[in-house]
């Protein structure tokens, strides 16, 4: 069991996302109670998702692994998929696409790796003007043709779901967490 875990919180051009650090802690707790090997990045920039940490990751991933990504942080949708924006992602000098991580790579990836379950934890249905080339708020459920593949995230398409008062933790990722905590012998095998 491998989990990617990706708290975005201080971005140079959008708005911060403090709590996301406290979300990844959250979900830190969880997996690594019920036994999941973590990598855990914070505030990844582009060069993080592209080259060094993600491919860190899948180095370790083996045929018939279970693999969970989560990520807090700022995210949005084109018509082709979901983009997780790196901290460094500036909207009035850069396009969307070839500068955000498009989560359709990561799924792709994994099912290259014959990773066996891939589940992705999306905590990014946050307040966000719209963006030149994005096509909706929030995230929308992935068109990604893998075998097995779980998708969660904090709202449904095209929604944002409003902040916890005083910086907590958004509601959706302390019941994964929650969930995950209660139930550390459920087989995901």
């Amino acid at each position: 069991r491998y989990a990617l875990l990706v708290a975005n919180a201080s971005y140079s051009s959008l708005p911060a996302v403090p709590v996301a650090l406290k979300e990844v802690e959250l979900m830190k707790v969880a997996l690594a109670e019920a036994d999941f090997n973590l990598t855990t990045v914070e505030n990844a920039t582009q060069p993080d998702f592209s080259d060094s940490k993600v491919q860190a990751f899948l180095k370790q991933v083996h045929p018939g692994d279970v693999c969970l990504f989560y990520y807090s942080g700022h995210a949005v949708q084109t018509d082709e998929d979901n983009f997780m924006l790196p901290v460094n992602f500036d909207p009035g000098k850069r396009q969307i696409r070839g500068s955000a991580y498009p989560l359709a790579r990561l799924a792709q990836d994994l099912e290259d790796k014959k990773a066996g379950l891939i589940i992705f934890v999306i905590e990014a249905s946050r307040s966000l003007d719209l963006m030149p080339g994005a096509t909706g708020r929030g995230v929308k459920t992935p068109e990604i043709d893998t075998k097995e593949l779980l998708f969660a995230s904090a709202g449904p398409s095209n929604q944002i779901v409003p902040d916890v008062p005083n910086g907590e933790p958004g509601w959706f990722t302390r019941a994964v967490a929650e969930k995950i905590r209660k139930s550390p012998g459920i087989s995901l095998d």
